[in-house]
């Protein structure tokens, strides 16, 4: 087959991007699923779309891909590339051009006068493609689905006129620069922020997870389904053991959950189980394939439901069995009453509830499905805890050992600095 940098398939690009950019560091040996020609195919196209970002690094095993970015200077996210990757046809590019200059005046045309004024043009350039009205028809309703038309119906007739657009796009620039890079659907930020010539050099990212805006078709497609009620049918990897098995789920969305230490996301959702009716499923949105938004509705008020149930006992992403929840309570105590612990305790209880027993001390309960998703942020009040318990004992001792074997390491640590 001739090679090309140009791929049909949205998940064909993710595939590739995510192998070559956000598992990187691997050697040739690593891609056992590849034949040497599809590999080279792969990363030849990985080096087209993303330049000098795309580098690698050589050692006694052999040569490793990865992005390569400076933090202390701005530049696009380079993963924005594969977006602009997918194939076209020799019609498509002329039938999208000439159909926006035959609307150029603004006007509103007949579908038969623009079918006619296209067939004639190509005729003029393509003398030996025919041009169906039927393909003419195709082109029209994709620019309209894209927002780049618009069309309304006098009669049995389709017209159509380019879509108005009165934003001052000037105004918006450093706005637009910033969600380009830190936005949840940041690719649409990116292809309006092209139509600028200069790059602001504002911004700078201590953190900056780049790889997720190449899961921006499966997050719209979710995020399009929880606010229509609808379901969505979903093809996903999940491992198993040491087998990496593909899935494919009718899902009820409810939620996307964002996680601030890492920027990984999450989908949640509802699960129709024949045993228990319905079960909450957490899906790393980076781990789906496609997204298909279905037709049939789900209940609303199941849905609200079910919502609030899950916002009162999620503390991370674990929520498979709510139906056993653990309980935690944390006493914690700071003499100085203007403390940031105290007010850091009211800021991020989440689910948990903080109750005022004095001037200096509060107490913090949550009953959660998972305790071992809230061990880090109990630990970072080490020094205020005057008590903590759990319903699951086992986690309760653990965590008290942890405390233990930070006060000797810190009492040893004191006793050599004195020696």
């Amino acid at each position: 087959m001739t090679y090309s940098d140009r791929i049909d398939k949205l998940d064909t690009i993710r595939a590739y991007a995510r192998s070559f950019c956000v598992e990187g560091f691997k050697y040739r040996t690593d891609y056992k699923e590849k034949s040497p020609e599809n590999y080279n195919n792969a990363r030849r196209r990985m080096e087209n779309w993303l330049g000098e970002a795309f580098a690698a690094v050589f050692d006694e095993q052999g040569k490793r891909f990865h992005i390569q970015l400076d933090s202390r200077d701005y530049s696009p996210n380079p993963l924005n590339a594969v977006f602009r990757a997918k194939t076209f046809t020799n019609k498509n590019i002329f039938l999208c051009f000439t159909l926006l200059d035959l609307l150029a005046d603004k006007a509103w045309h007949k579908t038969s006068e623009l079918i006619a004024n296209a067939q004639k043009c190509w005729k003029h350039y393509a003398d030996e493609w025919s041009l169906t009205p039927d393909t003419i028809r195709y082109q029209l309703k994709d620019l309209e689905d894209l927002g780049i038309l618009c069309a309304h119906k006098a009669g049995r007739d389709k017209y159509y006129s380019i879509s108005e657009d009165e934003i001052d796009r000037a105004a918006w620039h450093d706005a637009l620069s910033f969600y380009s890079e830190a936005g949840i659907l940041s690719i649409i930020g990116a292809f309006l922020s092209d139509k600028f010539e200069v790059v602001p050099e504002a911004f700078t990212f201590k953190h900056h997870y780049i790889h997720h805006i190449l899961d921006s078709e499966v997050l719209l497609a979710a995020l399009e389904a929880i606010a229509e009620n609808r379901r969505i049918q979903a093809k996903f990897l999940r491992k198993e053991g040491n087998e990496e098995k593909r899935l494919s789920w009718e899902l009820s969305p409810i939620e996307i959950r964002i996680s601030a230490s890492t920027g990984r996301r999450w989908l949640i959702s509802l699960v129709r189980d024949p045993v228990t009716t319905w079960r909450y499923e957490a899906i790393r949105l980076d781990d789906i394939l496609t997204v298909t938004v279905k037709k049939d509705k789900v209940d609303p008020d199941t849905v609200t439901k079910y919502r609030n149930h899950l916002n009162a006992h999620l503390w991370g992403v674990t929520c498979r069995d709510l139906n056993c929840l653990v309980k935690v309570e944390m006493t914690i105590r700071d003499t100085d009453k203007n403390s940031y612990i105290l007010a850091r305790l009211e800021r991020e209880r989440r689910c948990g509830q903080v109750t005022r027993v004095d001037e200096f001390t509060r107490h913090f309960e949550a009953e959660v499905c998972d305790a071992e998703e809230m061990a880090p942020w109990l630990m970072s009040f080490t020094g205020y805890i005057e008590s903590l318990t759990c319903s699951n004992k086992a986690f309760e001792k653990r965590f008290w050992d942890e405390v233990r074997g930070l006060v000797q390491l810190y009492d040893e640590a004191c006793d050599s600095s004195r020696g």
